[in-house]
């Protein structure tokens, strides 16, 4: 009669304990003896799904400004931050589906991790879903300000580009199920995080030359150039450094899930990018022409609403004044009124090129 020893030893069960699978090291992944090691599987999961959460939750809040904004925008703009709202929102319900069935479904069940589901498999389909179409809408507004076709052309080439790849990483991504094949990926991985990368910094360095040539001279008009400069500089350095981060993890540990922690929110922040530079135009108009926007973005007075009461006493006293002394008034030249606004308006950049993210 067998041993009980050898009758444990015998049977192969795919129940591991964590004392077996953690006994070994490496960044594979995989131990020694063939055992998944969770802390090189797993634990970027995790982190990659909360770090997608809390973007998540900061695209969430713009989107909801951005609806309640008193905006005229055109239909196909408004659908386009719906759209990316919308993948947005599919890829990260997705990914808490992946952390549970990891995570509750398969709890222990340690040769599992081995095996790369389809949220991460289709990461590039995603993510390329809300940057192509992104990456198309300021490459036509620097078309817009430099009426240069190539410079559009070189843009849109290298944003379909890739486009092209990505749906083939994600194709081959779908077909291999198995991370100990991840890396027959790193080419098509790297060619399409590479081409998007380009694509984002040629935006940023022609918006930044042509926002840096429309400089007057006139404080206020110079202030906001100087906003718009930053800003197209620091969201696109936020995208690159993504990139950057998901590229050198992939290729350098392929059979990990460390390039997940960066893979995951990749998508949220090119929607993120979008809405922050829509919802910026109503402060920037206000800076420019002194035009108070407080009416016009109904999610802002409900953090203001002391404010505004505190100041409308003082509001009404002001408009009453004003009566009085336009009473008190002869005569007034508007003619040369208007001319002398005519002037000061044609020595300043038109208020569109200003406001890059009126698209």
């Amino acid at each position: 009669m067998p041993s009980t020893s050898a009758t444990s030893s015998s049977v192969s069960s795919p129940w591991r304990t964590l004392d077996v699978v953690s006994s070994g090291t490496g960044v594979s992944g995989i131990d020694e003896h063939g055992n998944p090691i969770p802390s090189q599987l797993l634990g970027p999961i995790l982190v990659g799904v909360l770090l997608n959460c809390f973007v998540y939750g900061i695209v969430f809040l713009h989107w909801i400004q951005y609806t309640l904004g008193r905006n005229r925008d055109s239909r196909h703009l408004k659908g386009l931050v719906h759209w990316c709202f919308f993948l947005d929102t599919v890829h990260s319900g997705a990914v808490l589906w992946m952390l549970w069935n990891y995570a509750v479904d398969n709890f222990a069940n340690y040769d599992f991790l081995t095996t790369t589901l389809w949220p991460v498999s289709a990461t590039p389909l995603f993510v390329d879903s809300v940057s192509t179409p992104i990456q198309h809408l300021f490459a036509w507004r620097i078309k817009q300000f430099t009426h240069t076709w190539w410079i559009f052309g070189l843009l849109s080439g290298l944003s379909a580009a890739s486009l092209g790849v990505g749906v083939v990483a994600a194709a081959e991504g779908l077909r291999r199920h198995d991370i100990q094949s991840s890396h027959r990926l790193i080419p098509l991985i790297d060619a399409w995080l590479g081409a998007g990368m380009v694509c984002d910094i040629l935006l940023a360095v022609l918006l930044y030359s042509h926002l840096w040539r429309s400089k007057t001279g006139f404080r206020s008009t110079d202030t906001v150039i100087g906003r718009l400069m930053r800003s197209s500089v620091e969201t696109t350095a936020l995208s690159a450094l993504f990139c950057i981060l998901y590229l050198s993890t992939f290729s350098a540990l392929p059979k990990t899930t460390f390039s997940v922690i960066f893979a995951m929110p990749l998508g949220r922040i090119y929607t993120g990018t979008l809405l922050s530079t829509l919802n910026s135009r109503s402060t920037l108009r206000e800076e420019l022409f002194g035009v108070s926007s407080i009416n016009n973005d109904p999610l802002g007075d409900a953090f203001h609403i002391s404010e505004r009461m505190r100041r409308m006493p003082t509001e009404v006293a002001i408009n009453v004044e004003q009566e009085i002394q336009m009473e008190q008034v002869e005569e007034v030249d508007f003619k040369q009124l208007r001319k002398s606004r005519a002037l000061r308006k044609d020595s300043k950049p038109d208020s569109g090129e200003l406001e890059f993210g009126a698209v």
